[in-house]
Formats: C-alpha cells, sequence, structure tokens
C-alpha cells in the first residue's frame, strides 16, 4: 500500500516539475498564463484516482463500487478540461453583458449536471466508507467538485 501511495506522489511530482521550470522568470505583467497539457492534466487524473484509492483501503465489498465512481471522476476530468481549453481557445464571442451572463448560465448548467453524476456514482461508495475513510475521501475529492 505504502509502494503505490509513494508511485502516486511520485507521479504528482513529476507533473509539476516541468511546470515550475516552464515559468517565466520575470514575473512580468506580459508573462503568457499558463495551462497544463492535456497530458499533465491526464497524470494528475490518474494520480489523484490512484492516491484516492490506496488511501482508503476498501475492503472487497467496498471496491465493487469503485468502478462508477472512478469513471465518473474521469468523465468530470474530461469535461472539465474541454471547458478550460475551450475558454482559452475560443474569442470573446459575447457581444453585450447579458450574453456573457447567459453563456456563463448555461456553463454552470452543464457543470451542475455533470456534478450530479459524480454525486450519484459516488454515493454508494461513500455510504459504505467508515468514519475515517469517509473524512479521506471529502479532502481528497474536493478538488473535483469545484467548477
Amino acid at each position: 500500500m505504502r509502494m503505490a501511495l509513494c508511485a502516486s506522489l511520485g507521479a504528482l511530482a513529476l507533473v509539476f516539475v516541468q511546470p515550475i521550470s516552464a515559468q517565466p522568470s520575470d514575473g512580468g505583467a506580459s508573462a503568457p498564463k499558463w495551462h497544463l497539457s492535456a497530458a499533465q492534466t491526464a497524470a494528475l487524473t490518474d494520480a489523484n484516482i490512484a492516491a484516492l484509492k490506496v488511501g482508503l483501503n476498501l475492503t472487497s465489498d467496498q471496491a465493487k463500487n469503485w468502478p462508477p465512481l472512478e469513471a465518473a471522476i474521469r468523465d468530470l476530468a474530461k469535461k472539465r478540461s474541454a471547458r478550460i481549453a475551450a475558454r482559452t481557445q475560443a474569442e470573446r464571442t459575447p457581444e453585450t453583458h447579458f450574453d456573457r451572463v447567459k453563456q456563463r448560465a448555461a456553463t454552470l448548467a452543464q457543470i451542475a449536471t455533470e456534478l450530479n453524476a459524480y454525486a450519484d456514482a459516488a454515493q454508494p461508495l461513500f455510504q459504505s466508507l467508515d468514519s475515517s475513510q469517509k473524512q479521506l475521501f471529502i479532502v481528497l475529492t474536493t478538488k473535483w467538485v469545484r467548477p
């Protein structure tokens, strides 16, 4: 178990080594914004999922509820990455303030649907966890439920 947790943490470290060295040293206002690449995002998602699974130390009964949760986490991460990529690549097409408000409302509705799907997938596993596993679950998954 410790080996898998160490491997997960090592993967996380590798994901962040390149971005730190790739950041501009001048810190100027004209510096381009930095974003994770698709490969870095996938590696970070894999590492987070592995850390969650190892940290929870699931019993065989609990493990039966793991695959739907893992699929939901991957789907949530994939859709979030797609939203971020679309937002950075798209030009600002809304012409008015109210167009932007409506566009944001549509995005929030999409996020709400995705979070509900995640909650539906997570609930069976969460209900089977003991109190210490539940605390760890909440700590390790909070980052996935933000828009």
